[in-house]
């Protein structure tokens, strides 16, 4: 027999007899990926309303603005991903695998004519151990996940994943990084302590938003409304 929170067992006469043992078990706590979400939010939001991203949702977008805003994500991700490349190998192997963004981002800058990395004058820590590799890649592989939206709207200055627009495709050649990821972090949720991954994924957001704040302010016409 079985009644809410309380599980009763009937066993043969002479038996022991075990009835109404309460059970409260206590509420799983959240996973690592709900726990990222949730430590990244403010940060995230941060983020998509700095003035430069938020004009990439603009019609009047123009390719001088998508080519310093190539350019400034290049001085952030070329130092930052070369502080990555060594805490790749503590990947498992057989499962996700990083695929660099600024080879892209630089094909992307030739493209466009857009002249060089803007120079990224003060990186987040860089990504040594585990944790802070998982929060580093976090961010990574959600950035990617902005292309969905963003990379239709590059058509309309005549880029695609082939010409210009390689880093906001990069979704939609690899849509298979993103949940792998996901199922990587699935499989830490015992081995990787949440608060240096946190901690990492919250320096990284930070981190780009600093960086672009280097970029000039958007002239009154230009700002997204």
């Amino acid at each position: 027999m079985v009644s809410t929170g309380v599980w009763s067992y009937s066993v043969p006469h002479g038996k022991a007899r075990l009835s109404e043992v309460c059970l409260n078990p206590k509420p799983a706590p959240p996973s690592l990926l709900t726990q990222l979400r949730q430590a990244t939010r403010d940060g995230h939001r941060q983020l998509e309303r700095h003035p430069w991203l938020a004009a990439l949702l603009e019609r009047d977008l123009s390719r001088e603005h998508y080519g310093r805003l190539v350019a400034a994500f290049a001085g952030f991700y070329q130092p930052l991903e070369q502080a990555l490349a060594p805490a790749l190998a503590l990947l498992p192997a057989g499962g996700y695998a990083f695929m660099p963004r600024t080879p892209l981002l630089l094909q992307d800058l030739q493209d466009l004519g857009a002249g060089e990395p803007l120079p990224c004058r003060q990186l987040p820590p860089q990504p040594t151990g585990w944790e802070a590799l998982l929060g580093t890649l976090y961010v990574l592989e959600g950035a990617s996940q902005g292309g969905r939206v963003i990379a239709p709207r590059l058509a309309r200055l005549g880029l695609d994943g082939d010409h210009g627009g390689r880093f906001f495709h990069l979704c939609r050649r690899r849509p298979r990084d993103w949940p792998a990821f996901c199922e990587l972090l699935q499989h830490q949720e015992l081995g990787a302590r949440p608060g240096p991954v946190l901690s990492q994924a919250c320096e990284v957001f930070d981190g780009l938003y600093r960086h672009l704040l280097d970029l000039a302010p958007l002239s009154h016409h230009q700002e997204p409304r």
